[in-house]
C-alpha cells in the first residue's frame, strides 16, 4: 500500500505487485513446512492424491458412449420381422372396450403381450389356440397403460376384419418370408422412419385368400415353411394392417 500510494508502484503492476508480497510472507512458512518429516507427511495424508502424482493430472472420467446410429434402410420388406404366433390367453383391456390384451407364444422364453384393436370382431375366448401372424420388431408402447409389444396382422376393411393366419403345420417363431427380401429385419422400426407405414400399404390378399406383398409389377407370397399365409377374400378395397 505505501508503494502504490508512493507511486512506486504503477497501477498496471498492482497485480504482480500484490503476488510478490503475498509470496515473501508465505516463504517462511514454506521452508519450515519443507524442513519439518511430521509437517510433509500431514500434507500426504491430507492430499494423498495430488502428492502421489505430483503435478500429475487426475484422470479423466470416461466419456459416455454414444448410441450407435440406426441403421438406414430402404423402406421394403425385409425391415419387418413378421413371425408366426400362437395366442395362450386373451382378455379384455381394462382400460378400454374396444381393445384385447393378448399373450402370445412366438417361441421366445415368455409369451408377448400385445393390445390389439379388435374386440368388435373377437371374444377373447375364441381367439385362445389360434394361430396369428404378428410384427416382433415395433418399438415396444403402452396403449392406454398397458404395454405391448407386438402387433397383430389384420386383413380389414371399413365393415370387415380377420386374423391373417398362418398355415397348418407353420411353427411357431419362424420368420414369414418373401422371396429375393431374405435380409435381417431390423432390431426395432423406429418411428419416424415409419416404416411399417410405407410397407403396409402394399399388403394385399388375393381372390384366392393368399397373402401378398406388392413389390413394384410383382406380387410376392408371404412365405412360411409349411406354406403360404391367408387371409379371407374381402375385396380390392382390403387392407392389411
Amino acid at each position: 500500500v505505501e508503494m502504490y500510494s508512493s507511486e512506486k508502484l504503477a497501477p498496471a503492476d498492482l497485480k504482480s505487485g500484490v503476488a510478490l508480497a503475498i509470496n515473501k510472507l508465505l516463504d517462511p512458512i514454506r521452508q519450515k513446512f519443507q524442513s519439518s518429516k511430521e509437517l510433509r507427511e500431514l500434507v500426504i495424508k491430507a492430499y494423498p492424491e495430488e502428492s502421489a502424482g505430483g503435478n500429475q493430472q487426475k484422470k479423466a472420467a470416461p466419456k459416455k458412449k454414444k448410441n450407435a446410429p440406426q441403421e438406414v434402410r430402404d423402406a421394403d420388406v425385409s425391415v419387418l420381422n413378421i413371425r408366426v404366433g400362437r395366442i395362450v390367453s386373451a382378455e379384455k383391456h381394462p382400460n378400454a372396450d374396444s381393445l384385447l390384451v393378448e399373450k402370445i407364444d412366438v417361441g421366445e422364453t415368455e409369451p408377448r403381450q400385445v393390445v390389439s384393436g379388435i374386440a368388435k370382431h373377437f371374444a377373447p375366448a375364441d381367439l385362445v389356440g389360434r394361430s396369428v401372424c404378428l410384427v416382433l420388431n415395433m418399438k415396444p408402447n403402452k396403449i392406454r397403460q398397458v404395454e405391448s409389444t407386438a402387433m397383430i396382422l389384420c386383413a380389414s376393411t371399413e365393415e370387415k376384419l380377420a386374423l391373417v393366419t398362418p398355415p397348418e403345420g407353420a411353427k411357431v417363431g419362424e420368420r414369414v418370408m418373401f422371396d429375393g427380401f431374405e435380409k435381417d429385419a431390423l432390431d426395432v422400426l423406429p418411428p419416424r422412419r415409419k416404416y411399417f407405414e410405407t410397407v403396409s400399404p402394399n399388403f394385399a390378399v388375393r381372390e384366392d385368400s393368399t397373402c401378398v406383398w406388392k413389390n413394384g409389377e410383382t406380387e410376392l407370397t408371404w412365405n412360411t415353411s409349411a406354406g403360404p399365409c391367408t387371409a379371407p377374400a374381402m375385396g380390392k378395397d382390403a387392407q392389411i394392417r
